[in-house]
């Protein structure tokens, strides 16, 4: 009898757990993620966000955006068809948009975008969702890209590395990517390429942290570390920092920097 009780209740702990995985893996789903184009000033476009409902119950989910535009000349740029869609099992439903920039509209139009689904307390296993998507539209013909090194803090400690902040000074985002190449005063060179968050993106009038290492402490001595980084669509804006320092007694102590932005 105790061991038809255990297999009983052994096979109920499965089931539960079976029917747990099941109402975790359920989801729903949005595309695109990321939204990005560039439309003239007076220009439109108009595009779909795709719901689907990979649960076994129907779905309601309900749209709201944030404006993060800087001084938007319109605040209604950006309009929805409808902020709410019901999408049955297994179905894609849409949400029609629409992006209207003004006259005299300059630099970056920029949106999040909130999707969350509505749970009925009556959905067993319906978990609540949601999704915050970025919508990036540049004013094509009035961007201007700038960026540059704001601060560089050198580490000599278990290995060289350093601390990079890059600042975006121009009206537009831009994605970045960099490396550093430290050369000693015999000629001994050593490279890493810098870790950039967030895929490189930086929003306008922002600044975003890097880090490069060189996995090996360096003797003491003179060197040079040249900061090379790139940005853009077609990766040529390009900005090189170079800066001479020394270690002595494993502590670093900064020279001089040079700049070279184009």
């Amino acid at each position: 009898m105790k061991r038809k009780v255990f297999v009983f209740l052994l096979g109920l702990l499965f089931g539960l757990m079976g029917m747990y995985v099941s109402i975790c893996s359920a989801n729903i789903s949005v595309e695109p993620s990321k939204y990005e184009g560039k439309i003239p000033p007076g220009g439109m476009s108009s595009n779909k966000y795709y719901i689907t409902n990979h649960y076994s119950v129907p779905v309601t989910v309900e749209l709201k955006w944030n404006d993060e535009t800087i001084n938007p000349q319109s605040p209604t740029w950006l309009t929805f068809e409808n902020t709410e869609v019901t999408v049955e099992p297994n179905k894609t439903g849409t949400i029609d948009f629409t992006v209207n920039i003004p006259e005299g509209a300059e630099g970056l139009y920029y949106a999040r975008i909130l999707f969350q689904n509505k749970v009925d307390p009556s959905s067993f296993g319906v978990l609540s969702i949601s999704y915050n998507f970025p919508l990036r539209i540049i004013v094509d013909g009035t961007q201007h890209y700038e960026y540059s090194v704001d601060k560089v803090e050198l580490f000599n400690n278990n290995t060289f590395h350093c601390a990079i902040l890059l600042i975006n000074s121009g009206n537009v985002h831009l994605y970045a990517e960099g490396s550093i190449e430290v050369t000693s005063e015999d000629g001994t060179r050593y490279t890493s390429s810098c870790k950039i968050p967030q895929t490189g993106l930086i929003l306008p009038q922002k600044s975003l942290a890097c880090t490069a290492d060189l996995g090996e402490v360096l003797p003491d001595g003179r060197y040079t570390i040249t900061m090379s980084f790139v940005a853009g669509d077609d990766k040529s804006l390009t900005c090189t920092y170079n800066l001479q320092f020394s270690i002595q007694d494993g502590e670093v102590s900064l020279m001089e920097i040079e700049t070279d932005n184009e």
